[in-house]
This record gives C-alpha cells, structure tokens and sequence, in this order.
C-alpha cells in the first residue's frame, strides 16, 4: 500500500491492550544497568523497555512507523539501548538477549525496516542475541517476500498469507 511517497506495510488490527504511555517504562529489574534518559535523549520515546532476567523486551509506542524523523528517532533509542547493553558492565551481568515485540504495530516502512537491519548488524557485533515477536501477518507477509524472514528470529511467526515466492534474481 502506498500513502503519498511512502511505502506502508501491513495492515489494520485490534489496538494493543497495554498502555504504551509518553516516555520509556522502567526497567522491571537491575539485572542490566540501562539509563533510560540516556536512551531519549529528552526526544519522545519510541519505545517502552521492561527487563526479565536477560530478556530485554522492546515494545513500540507507534502504531504506524512511517514518519522518517519518527524514524530517525526510533532508530537513535533502539541504537542508544545496543550501545548500554554492550558496555563492559553490562557484559559482566550476562547475555542479554533483545526482543522486539511488534504487537502494537499495525504499518512499517521500509525504511523502519532497513533500521532493523542495521539493529541486528550492530547487535550481532556485540555478541546480543535478537529476536521478533507478535508481527502482524500482513507485516510477516512482506518479511516473507523480502527473505527477512530468514535473517531475523522470529518467535512463533503467524500462519504465511503469501504464496510460493520465485529466488530473487540477484539484483
């Protein structure tokens, strides 16, 4: 689907139950050290993150990650949360794993998704592990056609909507 010059993927569904809020939530617990404000950076967050023992659980606050300064700034927070991750003291504590929960997100860009990418390069690079979880099948659908699926963990992906896809071709 096309909105004005920006590529919109998936599609409408229920609201998630849980109120995202304004800023960044807490963390349930000091298993990680992750300074918060240093993640924002006095931006709105984009983000909410809640602690499990080494799970790190990434949730977005927008429905629709369209906007490209929306963008920027999502980027800006998730990257900001590698770098904390990866400091020393935090290697010290464990392996943390990142989980990014797309339960709330009905559109993603391309260019959102070219920031993932780009998230699990640098994740990777630090030795943190990441997965998806809960995408909307209309947005799995297109994880499908571009072969992400393949590239990112993906926790218990929705039922395919797509059909058989032909190999790329290589460009």
């Amino acid at each position: 689907m096309r909105i004005g010059n920006i590529l919109a993927i998936g599609g409408i569904r229920e609201p998630a139950p849980k109120d995202m809020g304004e800023a960044v939530q807490k963390a349930a617990s000091d298993k990680f050290k992750i300074d918060l404000d240093n993640i924002t950076e006095g931006k709105r967050a984009r983000i909410t993150i809640e602690q499990t023992g080494n799970e790190v659980v990434v949730n977005f606050v927008d429905k629709k990650i369209l906007d490209e300064q929306n963008i920027q700034i999502l980027g800006y927070q998730l990257f900001n949360l590698v770098d904390q991750l990866a400091a020393e003291e935090n290697k010290k504590a464990g392996q943390a794993e990142v989980i990014l929960d797309f339960s709330n997100v009905e559109y993603l860009s391309a260019t959102a998704l070219g920031k993932l990418i780009i998230l699990n390069k640098k994740l990777g690079n630090a030795g943190i592990s990441l997965k998806l979880q809960k995408i909307d099948p209309e947005i799995y659908e297109t994880f499908e056609i571009t072969r992400l699926n393949k590239l990112f963990t993906i926790i218990n992906p929705p039922p395919s909507l797509s059909r058989e896809y032909p190999p790329t071709l290589g460009f």
